[in-house]
């Protein structure tokens, strides 16, 4: 009888180790589903950063050509050629187009903002040419 007892003690036993822990298929499986999870992770974080920096970039640009045409507005039609700000240094470019429309003292006025040649930002607007003297 002990030999019996001693016989069924040894498969529960083996039966015990083989499902107290993880195989190595086991364990590769569950890092290769945890590498392709993180990859998509880290690749949507880098997507959303790219959407953040042409976002900031058309904000100031936006922010850029409202100053422009508040420049027109305030300095009068003639000079929308001398705006001070100095826009290089953030490496904008800008383009102000004055159109005459068929009313008289009416101009068709556009903002183009562009960086790296590409255009970011237009605006336009009809103003009323005005005295400033």
């Amino acid at each position: 009888m002990n030999s019996q007892n001693f016989k069924y003690f040894n498969i529960q036993r083996s039966t015990f180790n083989i499902s107290s822990g993880f195989t190595l298929m086991e364990v590769l499986v569950s890092l290769a589903v945890l590498s392709i999870a993180l990859v998509a992770v880290f690749h949507s974080n880098i997507g959303l950063e790219n959407v953040t920096i042409t976002t900031e970039e058309e904000i100031k640009a936006s922010l850029l050509a409202q100053n422009i045409m508040a420049h027109i507005l305030a300095f009068g039609i003639d000079k929308y050629d001398q705006f001070p700000m100095e826009i290089e240094k953030q490496g904008f470019e800008y383009d102000v187009q004055v159109d005459a429309t068929d009313i008289e003292n009416l101009w068709r006025v556009k903002i183009i903002i562009s960086k790296d040649d590409v255009t970011i930002y237009q605006k336009s607007a009809l103003l009323e040419a005005r005295d400033n003297g």
